[in-house]
């Protein structure tokens, strides 16, 4: 079983540990919501998180929260697809307002230092983009709408854009899908169905559109992991220079689950792997997978490794 601190405490077992974090050259950053909701965008699996909101607002149609985001259940129907698309639109308003909390402002300093190997991010609302930060968006992002039916793609907003771009909204009509079938209208001819636009989020049940790309992407962040490490002019010894930080998150999700396992498996024994979240996560199951688990706020966390 991973070994667990809690920040609180004043060990020096935990303060050994964040020093040989913040000793570190090299990192991989693994992210969940947990690391947003400072900024005003709820989690998912909290007693007040979004399935939550979901399941007291529609229970009567769907039997939780999760289900919303499950592709073999949301577009079922158009009473949830339409919930569905109420919902995306909802969170896409309060990730334009949020702003990049100290968490963000924590990876981009790493990235700043050439430290930061990658940063891997399961969250949606773009906040790593505003930080500045090149994640990698594990379930897509909230940024675009694509057309379910002939995948033409647009800016999710509800403001026009600058270049004259209507503003767009999750279950609007795709307007490429109209503006053919007003043009065989024209002509005489049949007009054919408008697809509706969603968010390009990757719902459960159904593949990353770039799964190819990022399994490159994280094979080769696991080599670079597994590489062999510069030894020490003074002592002649293999420093421990790697690290990879996985904040604000449960692991429910098997993708994530997947990819810390790889990170770990791939690192020599001087990386440590260590995991912070406000409640506990790792059992007997992580155990040679995930080093350390430190219960406590990620913000803290991060400003006593700063």
């Amino acid at each position: 079983m991973p070994e667990t601190h809690r920040l609180c405490d004043k060990s020096a077992e935990l303060s050994s540990l964040i020093k040989r974090v913040a000793a570190a050259r090299r990192f991989v950053v693994i992210t969940g919501a947990g690391i947003s909701v400072n900024c005003g965008i709820p989690d998912f699996r909290s007693s007040q998180g979004i399935f939550q909101q979901i399941q007291k607002a529609h229970g009567a149609l769907i039997s939780s929260g999760r289900d919303l985001f499950d592709a073999s259940v949301v577009f079922r129907s158009s009473e949830t697809a339409n919930i569905f698309y109420h919902w995306m639109t909802h969170l896409r308003h309060q990730c334009a307002k949020a702003q990049p909390g100290a968490i963000h402002q924590f990876i981009r300093t790493l990235a700043d230092r050439g430290l930061l190997l990658r940063s891997y991010t399961q969250n949606i609302d773009g906040l790593e983009r505003k930080a500045g930060l090149n994640s990698i968006p594990l379930h897509g992002s909230m940024d675009h709408l694509v057309c379910q039916l002939c995948s033409s793609s647009y800016a999710f907003s509800e403001c026009p854009a600058e270049d004259g771009d209507a503003a767009r909204s999750a279950g609007d009509a795709c307007p490429d899908c109209f503006e053919r079938s007003e043009t065989r209208r024209a002509l005489g001819r049949r007009q054919l169905p408008a697809g509706k636009l969603r968010p390009t989020v990757v719902l459960y049940e159904e593949p990353h559109p770039h799964c190819e790309d990022i399994g490159r992407i994280i094979s080769h962040d696991a080599r670079a992991l597994g590489s062999r490490q510069p030894r020490s002019e003074s002592t002649g010894r293999v420093a421990p220079t790697n690290v990879v930080l996985i904040f604000g998150t449960t692991l429910k999700v098997p993708g994530c689950r997947q990819l810390v396992k790889q990170m770990a498996m791939a690192a020599p024994a001087s990386t440590v792997t260590v995991l912070v979240n406000n409640e506990p996560v790792c059992g007997k199951n992580w155990d040679g997978i995930i080093d350390y688990q430190v219960i406590g706020n990620v913000e803290d966390w991060c400003a006593r490794v700063e």
